[in-house]
């Protein structure tokens, strides 16, 4: 016999995975767009309105660049 709330818990936990996923590619996105802009030495609150990142995640990302934030 199926139970069918065996199915509907799968399906749940393929769509919460699939969400994770997306979502952990979505903020290695704007890590990157984050890396052009400060390369490019745009000002932080520029950056933190087009990326979403705040300026804790800003500073370590210019850290790891060897750059600073131009505020």
């Amino acid at each position: 016999m199926c139970n069918i709330s065996e199915y509907y818990t799968e399906d749940l936990y393929a769509a919460k995975a699939e969400l994770a996923a997306a979502k952990q590619e979505l903020e290695k996105k704007d890590e990157r767009f984050a890396e052009m802009m400060i390369n490019d030495g745009e000002p932080v609150d520029k950056i933190e309105r087009y990326t979403g990142l705040d300026i804790d995640a800003l500073k370590q990302i210019a850290n790891s660049l060897g750059k600073t934030l131009v505020i």
